[in-house]
């Protein structure tokens, strides 16, 4: 099958480096400068003590080609832009996506858009350490579930690209998965930010624990889940990537938009009921936010 990735952070890449022994993949990047480091030297994933390196075809996202399958790995923030640019007039408009971002902003303007749209959940744990190495620390799973199209070819595809290196499994509730991934992203992502550390502290450090299990109680009460569970979760997947920052913690290192609008800002807008914890800390990393631009701006 031909896979066309978008979106060449570490999760694109890892995506592509798992796949590529099965399929031609190709990898569409925002900067040509990546697309050459790319194109020269492969991805290499290091895992453990071993290096792998996965010959791959890289190109700009401007250059989009026709594939059988888009698997859309940019940041919440990115994708609206992208599927407004021109280019997606260019390729078949009934070609499958699967999008592969946190938060849940972006359901609703995939919703009324009329091509095969899969949205997936990723677990496992992963780190870019340049442009063209990655370093694999945790292996999960990518949980999937159908928004629309066709049901058979959508279970035809997921069959094709699941594999041992890559398992996929299929949900049938996408709001309860989505809410799931959710709950965790406001936990570990909001004060892994917040205190500048990376996701194992949140069990490893017995302040920002204590603050992890508060927090843990107000969203499990929130969301509808039950406390001990998510608590369980937020464990397990912390310990699997003890020495990853979350995607929130490197965007704000970077400079970059970061999804705290659709992760934090979306559990403040679930419901009426009280979140005190919850808007602290999306209140304190919004003025760090702030205070970095101002220190820029100066």
């Amino acid at each position: 099958m031909n896979i066309g990735i978008i979106g060449a952070g570490s999760v694109g890449l890892l995506i592509a480096s798992l796949l590529h022994d099965s399929h031609k993949v190709t990898v569409f990047t925002k900067r040509n400068e990546q697309k050459h480091q790319l194109n020269h030297n492969g991805i290499h994933m290091h895992e453990e003590k071993s290096i792998y390196i996965s010959s791959i075809h890289a190109k700009t996202i401007a250059d989009l080609t026709k594939q059988d399958l888009y698997i859309i790995c940019v940041k919440q923030p990115q994708l609206e832009k992208l599927l407004c640019h021109e280019v997606w007039h260019t390729v078949h408009s009934y070609t499958p996506i699967l999008c592969v971002q946190n938060g849940m902003s972006h359901i609703e303007q995939l919703q009324s858009r009329e091509r095969p749209t899969y949205i997936g959940v990723f677990e496992h744990g992963v780190r870019r350490t340049s442009d063209y190495e990655i370093e694999y620390n945790g292996k999960g799973l990518l949980r999937v579930s159908r928004l629309s199209g066709d049901e058979a070819e959508y279970q035809r595809m997921m069959k094709e690209i699941d594999n041992d290196r890559f398992p996929i499994e299929l949900e049938h509730d996408m709001m309860e998965m989505l809410l799931q991934k959710l709950a965790v992203n406001a936990i570990i992502n909001s004060l892994t930010t917040l205190f500048m550390v990376p996701n194992g502290q949140i069990i490893e450090n017995p302040n920002i624990k204590r603050m992890a299990l508060m927090l843990t109680e107000e969203i499990a009460t929130v969301l509808g889940f039950e406390q001990p569970a998510l608590w369980n979760k937020v464990n397990r997947i912390a310990w699997q990537t003890k020495t990853n920052e979350s995607s929130m913690l490197q965007d704000y290192k970077n400079g970059n938009e970061t999804e705290i609008e659709s992760i934090l800002g979306y559990v403040l807008k679930y419901n009426n009921q009280s979140k005190p914890y919850t808007m602290f800390l999306y209140e304190a990393i919004k003025a760090r936010i702030k205070e970095r631009e101002f220190k820029n701006e100066t």
